[in-house]
């Protein structure tokens, strides 16, 4: 794909979708590709409709979730900061992509080093490209070339918010592989398929856990006004009558237009899902909640951040109070912004009317004390983040063996996303086995074959802290005398 030059808007999209497409297939599958860029991505002939292909899966790493990879990977100019920073997961793979987006539309990358020398294996350009990569990107028009939109390249607004999404330091802040396939830039007028997020709030949510309902009333309160309004226009689309309410065969209707495939049971068990009070009929604030649910669900930072939020006092629980005390906050956000008084947490006019009022779920003080009581696995009247993930994470396991003491906001935020006895999570540092390495374009597959066969290295699992003392990695025949390979502890220092 790098040699592709002058692409039209509209071309770029149709490649980029495709790629999409095929990241997330390896995140589905809890796979991070680590080293997207315009050489691996690649066309599967010469034909002008040829499919886009992902090559070159060398740096790939299993990564469930509540999991983080350590050790340096990628290629100078498309790495994430967290990437340089040393602690990452597959939103690394997003943030490549927003990076390549940027190349095809503008014709150079938004980092690279003004002094750059013909050696990019050269570790003072690469650490100056690094370091405007930590910086971040600045999503605004300027004079001259560097991490902003260029002023004198006229492209449309959607494909600059997508880029600016994209490339949003914050991880939590960041958007996932699906949300950015949902984007309004990938669609046309002729192109009917479902939002991949909506798809999941109306296929994926289950009212079994009423602390996961309370959660996803909660936090439908503060979706970005754009996610809102892309909910919203789904939901009016398919209202036939009006009423603001889908009622099942409305609900049907909806679904088969996009040709899924669901059985008519399929169909009946998910609107009974996401029919909240069993009315028969789901209203707007019910689809709502199932998609604030899927949104918060989809990055293990969203949930550590929303689970903060929440532990208001910073002990590492959430409890009762708490719970209330934020539900009579929203309600005093509510009123102040729509000016005029509701009940709590509720909205007594329908979809029609003032378009700045939002029609949001209705979430009662009283329901709390039920809903912790639905997650309070040890039964001691307050959720610690473990309960907290049980109750909300799609991958969480059970724990096999004590828990630890929850840490509190006090602790690094990796306490909370790695919790020691989540069985996924018990993974073998990069950075202590395959000795995590920077690869640079001039290198070739043959060249990285070589180079890895020549060290041998044991790789050793940790159970628990005592084995991982006795524990002792053999490494002794690894090649240290490639210039342009390196190890994770060294390039760290060096910056």
């Amino acid at each position: 794909m790098s040699k592709k030059r002058d692409m039209r808007e509209t071309e770029v999209a149709k490649i980029m979708k495709q790629m999409l497409e095929g990241v997330q297939f390896l995140h589905t599958n809890f796979i991070a590709h680590l080293d997207l860029k315009p050489n691996n991505v690649m066309f599967a002939s010469k034909a002008a409709d040829a499919p886009v292909q992902l090559v070159d899966f060398g740096m790939s790493h299993g990564v469930p979730r509540l999991t983080k990879i350590k050790g340096l990977v990628g290629t100078a100019h498309f790495v994430a900061p967290e990437v340089i920073h040393g602690e990452y997961d597959a939103a690394a793979d997003v943030w490549s992509c927003g990076v390549i987006l940027y190349y095809m539309m503008f014709g150079y990358p938004p980092f690279f080093d003004d002094k750059e020398s013909k050696e990019l294996s050269d570790f003072a350009t690469s650490g100056r490209i690094f370091a405007k990569i930590c910086k971040g990107f600045n999503p605004i028009q300027k004079e001259g070339l560097g991490p902003w939109f260029p002023a004198n390249r006229v492209v449309s607004q959607d494909v600059r918010d997508l880029i600016s999404k994209m490339l949003t330091k914050s991880v939590k802040d960041r958007i996932t592989v699906r949300e950015a396939l949902d984007h309004p830039w990938f669609k046309t007028a002729s192109d009917k398929t479902l939002d991949f997020t909506i798809h999941d709030a109306l296929t994926k949510f289950s009212n079994q856990c009423k602390f996961r309902v309370l959660i996803s009333q909660i936090m439908a309160h503060q979706l970005p006004t754009a996610e809102y309004k892309r909910v919203e226009a789904w939901f009016r689309e398919f209202d036939e009558n009006k009423d603001n309410k889908l009622s099942l065969p409305e609900f049907k209707k909806a679904m088969n237009s996009y040709k899924l495939g669901y059985s008519e049971r399929d169909l009946e068990c998910m609107f009974q899902s996401i029919d909240l009070d069993n009315s028969k009929e789901i209203d707007f604030e019910e689809l709502l909640t199932a998609f604030a649910f899927q949104r918060l669900v989809a990055t293990d930072e969203r949930l550590y951040q929303t689970f903060r939020a929440l532990d208001i006092d910073s002990d590492g629980f959430i409890t009762k109070k708490e719970l209330q005390d934020k539900i009579l906050q929203l309600e005093e956000e509510e009123t102040r912004t729509n000016n005029k008084a509701r009940k709590l947490l509720g909205l007594e006019g329908n979809l029609k009317g003032n378009e700045e009022e939002k029609a949001l779920p209705r979430v009662q003080v009283t329901r709390t004390e039920t809903a912790v009581d639905w997650a309070d696995i040890d039964l001691d009247g307050k959720i610690n983040y473990e309960e907290f993930l049980a109750a909300l994470h799609p991958d969480f396991n059970e724990p096999v063996i004590p828990r630890p003491v929850t840490p509190s906001k006090s602790d690094s935020e990796s306490a909370y996303l790695k919790i020691a006895w989540v069985s996924h999570s018990n993974v073998v540092d990069l950075s202590t086995t395959s000795r995590g390495r920077f690869f640079f374009d001039s290198e070739t597959e043959t060249e990285t074959e070589t180079e890895q066969e020549s060290g041998s290295d044991e790789e050793v699992a940790f159970d628990d802290e005592e084995d991982e003392k006795k524990a002792k990695v053999v490494d002794q025949n690894f090649e240290e005398d490639d210039d342009d390979v390196c190890e994770v502890q060294g390039m760290f220092n060096m910056f």
